[in-house]
């Protein structure tokens, strides 16, 4: 996952306002997973390695979802280890790509909470009935709360103090050893299972799915390839021969000005392409079944009343305070609203000479 990490990095890198240089980017790896072509584009690019953090606590911890390793649980373990050096931490995972600043989120005020995230699987509308009852069994599973407050860990704005006050990763790691079969996503769960909802929430913005069917009422700032399909693989089981391919374009400007020009190549096979070709079988035979076809229509325009409803009405901490906007029900983060609306001046201006 380094390459991955790397292209996230340079797209954070790529977005941050000019002159930004209280911040720094790290990549967080277990010791000996990088080698020397790592290091040395990490120091052209400015970024920093990080391989020093202590992994006792996780490496022995049973993680049954088979695509996953322990080292998704190092998450849990930043904010003690950078406790003394940063008063704030963005986590990003690696399967992500970029589309505005995030440096907006440093300036969240958390105030008591360990932690600001984007909500996830309370708006299902979309899905077949039995789908939506295992969602909901597994979150009554983890000892939540209906109406069932989870949140995405793959992008957290974390406050350190707070959350090694609240012994957050001795709890979510005790509920991790003693459940390792319902805890599917390991560290999203155990995080979800002990904290029940007491976080911030986050628009949707900053951890958004990359849902082509849509006219989402928000502009995505991070877009989260969550699950097996991932931005740098062409194809995939989930995925149809032309999904995703303006985030595989990204990732092929990026690793062909990298010291891994071959990596996108290594990342699918036959067997891959097989499956994407079954994908669009199966896609086209729900296309050729009116009722099957009529029902999916119609779950995804709940679907999207839904998400402008909750868009429209839910309070959000970053547009209480002003990183993101929301605007006539559409939100977008506040450094995109500023070039649209100096844009428009400059458009306007050009139309009156």
């Amino acid at each position: 996952m380094i390459v991955p990490a790397f292209f996230v990095a340079c797209s954070v890198d790529k977005q941050i306002s000019a002159g930004r240089s209280d911040i720094d980017i790290v990549i967080v790896v277990p010791p000996g997973d990088v080698d020397s072509s790592h290091r040395e584009f990490a120091r052209s690019r400015g970024l920093i390695i990080d391989e020093t953090m202590a992994l006792d606590s996780v490496d022995t911890i049973q993680i049954c979802e088979g695509r996953l390793s322990y080292a998704t649980l190092m998450k849990l373990l930043l904010a003690g280890h950078f406790r003394d050096r940063y008063d704030k931490l963005l986590y990003l995972d690696a399967d992500l790509t970029i589309h505005a600043d995030v440096g907006g989120l440093f300036k969240i005020d958390v105030g008591r909470h360990a932690l600001a995230a984007v909500r996830s699987g309370h708006i299902l509308s979309d899905l077949p009935a039995t789908e939506i009852e295992r969602i909901h069994g597994h979150f009554a599973e983890l000892g939540m709360t209906p109406p069932f407050w989870y949140f995405n860990s793959g992008v957290m704005l974390i406050q350190p103090d707070a959350w090694i006050a609240t012994h957050l990763p001795e709890r979510s790691l005790e509920f991790i050893r003693h459940n390792p079969q319902l805890c599917e996503l390991p560290d999203e769960d155990g995080l979800n299972a002990v904290l029940d909802g007491d976080i911030l929430e986050l628009s949707p913005i900053w951890n958004a799915r990359p849902n082509r069917h849509l006219a989402r009422p928000f502009e995505p700032a991070i877009i989260h390839y969550a699950g097996p399909d991932k931005p740098w693989r062409r194809f995939g089981r989930q995925k149809r021969l032309g999904d995703l391919k303006a985030a595989y374009r990204l990732y092929q400007a990026f690793t062909a000005d990298s010291p891994w020009p071959g990596f996108l190549r290594t990342q699918w096979n036959v067997a891959n392409l097989g499956g994407s070709i079954w994908r669009e079988v199966e896609t086209l035979s729900t296309f050729l079944n009116p009722a099957q076809s009529q029902r999916q229509r119609a779950r995804k325009k709940t679907f999207l009343d839904d998400l402008r409803r909750y868009v429209q009405e839910a309070d959000f901490v970053d547009v209480e305070q002003g990183v993101a906007v929301r605007e006539d029900g559409f939100i977008r983060c506040a450094s995109r609203h500023e070039e649209r609306g100096a844009q428009r001046k400059k458009e306007r201006g050009e139309l009156a000479r």
